[in-house]
């Protein structure tokens, strides 16, 4: 049985990085918010709509370039504002928020099955596929492809500085797939071995750039070269309408004590540290975008937004407009 984690605890998860890739951090999100309502004391469904926003800002904070999290907990948020316009109970609105916590947990677990089932097609027997960081679609996608009795060998790269692609790779390990660790800086050198780049995202742009785990775009580029076709995996809520009007996307910057321990930064006389958590990768290195739609060039990414929000996009207003963090 699961033990439910307070928004506190949900909050400390995601800051210190202890939940990795979008999926989860998501989920981990989503769940403490839904925790919050199940605890909470409070008797007036206004005051419990304004707590839950306090908290869905916090999330969003930590967290700007996942847009996953952001929609999520911005519809979470939208539904608790529109049962308390309607004048609902603080009992109604309780419900509301742990119903839609509900539904929004089961669309996203509803995509990566339909990616992971399309992506599987997408892939041969025999192949070898190198991944970057812990995406969950990307593993789903690598885990059914071997329940389908294909026989794959996975490079995993470390994903410095938080090692994201050792935990992909014990998990696949542990399944029986054949899966080999290998440092960041030595993509390139293992390139040649490789039949496809097999990666997530935070976010998609407009026009059809993909954010993801900083070192991304440096493989994608090293693939590009070596001819080597480049696959990301990404429902289409991870798609950002706010690019379409000229918006970017945060780029985080982590702990500069992920790079140096506070010793040696001290004993280096306080250095400049730069920490990004994130990079662009060109829709020009990128193949194909895998959703749960199916299958798009990159340069498809404006009709999957036209498609969810109609033409001229609407509802942006609904979400937060965030400026790159140089």
């Amino acid at each position: 049985m699961s033990v439910e984690i307070t928004v506190e605890q949900a909050l400390d998860i995601i800051a210190s990085s202890s939940s990795h890739g979008s999926t989860k951090v998501t989920e981990t999100a989503l769940n403490g918010l839904a925790s919050f309502a199940r605890r909470s004391r409070e008797v007036e469904a206004r005051r419990l709509a304004e707590e839950l926003t306090r908290y869905g800002d916090q999330f969003i904070r930590l967290r700007p370039t996942s847009i996953l999290l952001v929609h999520a907990v911005k519809s979470l948020i939208r539904v608790v504002r529109d049962r308390v316009e309607q004048g609902q109970d603080i009992e109604g609105v309780r419900h509301a928020i742990l119903e839609q916590k509900d539904v929004l947990l089961r669309s996203i677990r509803s995509s990566i099955e339909q990616i992971s089932s399309i992506g599987s097609r997408r892939i041969s027997d025999g192949e070898s596929i190198m991944i970057h960081g812990y995406s969950s679609t990307t593993l789903g996608i690598i885990k059914k492809a071997a329940q389908e009795g294909k026989r794959l060998r996975i490079f995993s790269t470390e994903t410095r500085p938080e090692f994201e692609g050792r935990l992909a790779a014990i998990e696949l390990s542990r399944l029986g797939i054949d899966t080999t660790i290998i440092t960041d800086s030595s993509s390139r050198y293992y390139m040649k071995d490789v039949d496809k780049f097999l990666v997530g995202a935070e976010a998609v742009a407009a026009n059809g750039a993909v954010i993801n785990k900083i070192g991304t775009s440096l493989i994608a580029l090293a693939a590009h070269e070596a001819r080597v076709r480049v696959f990301v995996a990404a429902a289409t809520s991870k798609f950002s309408s706010e690019t379409v009007l000229g918006e970017l996307v945060a780029i985080e910057e982590r702990d500069r004590f992920q790079l140096l321990s506070p010793s040696e930064y001290e004993k280096l006389g306080r250095p400049k540290i730069r920490n990004p958590a994130y990079d662009v990768t060109s829709p020009e290195h990128v193949d194909l975008i895998i959703t749960e739609k199916g299958v798009i060039p990159p340069q498809g990414a404006i009709m999957i937004l036209r498609e969810s929000f109609g033409w001229p996009i609407s509802g942006v207003e609904d979400r937060p407009l965030v400026g790159v963090q140089r």
